[in-house]
Parts: C-alpha cells; sequence; structure tokens
C-alpha cells in the first residue's frame, strides 16, 4: 500500500492565519499538522508517501525536507490543483499496482491506521474503497451517510440542511488500484472524487469508524477547539528542524491572536507559548502554539481562571 497525502488546499476559511502558514502545518498543540499523519502512516508501516503541493508549496516542501523520518515521501508540485482524483491520476505511475491511501491532511485525525488496513482487507467482495467515517456534531457542514447493515454505503447527503443523522464521511480513503483505470475512463484532467467518483460507487464503499478523535479544523473556532480537545502526542516532529526555527512565527501568532481571542471562551486554560522559563506554573495550561527559543514576539495571550494574561515584547529565552 502506499499513500497520497493531499495538502495543496488553500484553507480559505482559516484566513488570515493561512496566509502566512498552509493548513496542512498548522500547529495543533504546538506540532504542525501534516507531522501527526505522519506518524500514523510510520505506525502502520506504510514507507511510501506521495505530497501534492501548491499553495504556499515552499513551506511545505521545506518541512518535509527537513524531517528525519527514514520514509520515501516524493512531492508533486501542482501549477493548477487538478482535484483529488486528477492527482491520483497523473502520479499513477507511482501508485504502479499498489492499494492507495488517500488522505485529506488538512483534517486532524486518530485512530489506528492497521485497524483501517485491517477492515479494507476484510471487506465485502463487492467494494472498490473502504472510506473512513466518523460522528460529527455540525452534519450540515459534511457530506453525511447512510449505510445499510453490513456498513456499505448506500446514500450520500452533501452539506444540506436538515441532514438525517450525524455519521461523516471523514476523507480518508483506501482504494483498490483499479480507481485509476476508472478515473482514466473520465477522460478529464480535473477530477474531485467527492463529485465525480464516489457517487457512482453507492454500494461498492465499506467504511471503516473512527470513533476515537476526527475534526475537520476548517474554521477559527473548529482549529482553536482543537487545542482544547486534542490529547494524542506526536513522535515524528522535532523542534530542532530547520524549519521550525526559521519559520516566521512574528506574522503567524500575530494572527492567531487575534482569531483565537474572538473565538474562545474566557474560562478556557490557554497558553501561546510553551517556551516560557517558569514553566511549572503553566504546566496544566494546554499549549495553542510553541515558538522556539529566542523568538521575540509582538504579543502573546494566556487565559486562566477567567483572567487574560498578555505578555508584551517578551523575549522567549
Amino acid at each position: 500500500m502506499k499513500a497520497l497525502l493531499l495538502t495543496a488546499g488553500e484553507g480559505k476559511r482559516l484566513r488570515p492565519l493561512t496566509e502566512v502558514l498552509p493548513k496542512c502545518l498548522m500547529p495543533v498543540n504546538g506540532i504542525p499538522l501534516l507531522a501527526y499523519w505522519i506518524d500514523l502512516l510510520k505506525d502502520a508501516g506504510i514507507k511510501d508517501i506521495l505530497v501534492n503541493t501548491h499553495y504556499l508549496a515552499d513551506q511545505v516542501t521545506s518541512y518535509l525536507n527537513d524531517l528525519n523520518h527514514g520514509l520515501n515521501i516524493e512531492i508533486s508540485y501542482e501549477e493548477k490543483l487538478l482535484g483529488t482524483g486528477g492527482t491520483i491520476l497523473v502520479n499513477k505511475n507511482f501508485f504502479k499496482e499498489d492499494s492507495i491511501l488517500v488522505i485529506h491532511a488538512d483534517n486532524l485525525s486518530h485512530f489506528s491506521l492497521s485497524d483501517f488496513q485491517t477492515t479494507h482487507k476484510k471487506r465485502p467482495s463487492n467494494c472498490l474503497m473502504t472510506m473512513l467515517s466518523y460522528k460529527t456534531t455540525i452534519p450540515q457542514s459534511c457530506g453525511i451517510l447512510k449505510l445499510d447493515d453490513r456498513g456499505i454505503v448506500r446514500k450520500f447527503y452533501e452539506k444540506i440542511k436538515n441532514p438525517p443523522g450525524d455519521l461523516a464521511n471523514g476523507a480518508v480513503y483506501i482504494f483498490e488500484n483499479e480507481i485509476i483505470s476508472l478515473l482514466q475512463d473520465l477522460n478529464k484532467e480535473e477530477i474531485d472524487l467527492s463529485i465525480d467518483v464516489l457517487p457512482n460507487l453507492l454500494g461498492k464503499i465499506y467504511t471503516f469508524h473512527n470513533d476515537i478523535y476526527h475534526r475537520d479544523i476548517g474554521t477559527i473556532e473548529s482549529y482553536c477547539q482543537a487545542q482544547l480537545d486534542f490529547q494524542f502526542s506526536c513522535k515524528s516532529y522535532s523542534k530542532t528542524s530547520p524549519w521550525f526555527n526559521c519559520f516566521n512565527w512574528t506574522g503567524f501568532i500575530d494572527s492567531f491572536y487575534n482569531a483565537f481571542s474572538k473565538s474562545i471562551s474566557s474560562s478556557s486554560k490557554l497558553l501561546a507559548c510553551s517556551e516560557l522559563d517558569n514553566t511549572n506554573e503553566f504546566a496544566d495550561w494546554n499549549v495553542v502554539c510553541d515558538v522556539p527559543r529566542g523568538f521575540l514576539s509582538s504579543k502573546y495571550l494566556a487565559e486562566k481562571e477567567n483572567k487574560t494574561l498578555v505578555l508584551n515584547q517578551m523575549d522567549i529565552k
């Protein structure tokens, strides 16, 4: 099995944060989103990974090049976005005859990828693919699934006002290699899996349910909430990477400050930077965004017990 991490999107709903940092590198508890996905792939023994890039591509490439990951990661730059299916098709030589794991890497998730693979191997014989599902609290903003008693998708409800349920498409898929032939038969360059392919596969899509954690961090509110409720570690991330220490943290922290202060309750215990000298005092705070030692920011925000602390021009050493 080979993996495709989709990282090319602009993340428009996360502006102004995504004006300085691509969505796939948004830090959650101080760790870039992409690092969590690489961790899951490594744990499952998947070493051949393709990453597509477009928006702020240099940052994504720089981050991946700095990783000491022991994986075979190839980068496919798209001058023009090809859509999820188009990316698979233009890189068919990378996937060869292998099964294909497709991940929208701008979602935040935690689950057993090995269990996902096992479920796919045990899928009903007529199913071409397996889709990750999860329970959502905002079904009107998601693609909602209707399953039969065997766990096969029988109907999609795509972002409708009153969907009949809360079981959603998690945008993580395992396809058998014959998906490439189906994509070729469409005779088009830009292909959106959710529009051009999945509706035609009803009755052939098996499901794996993620009951641990899955969140679309596509809005400021959802991204801020992820800082509080995502409590999983990441072995694939290091603060010693050149990318971490060279990134323009000033613009990001200032944008985050403005967005974050409007989107989170004042009773939450939050911290904009964990590298304060007196770390014991803040040991039980949720880390919002780590920055390198020696970083000088215009402002930081922390809230504790309904009191707001703003640290101005503080040199973190």
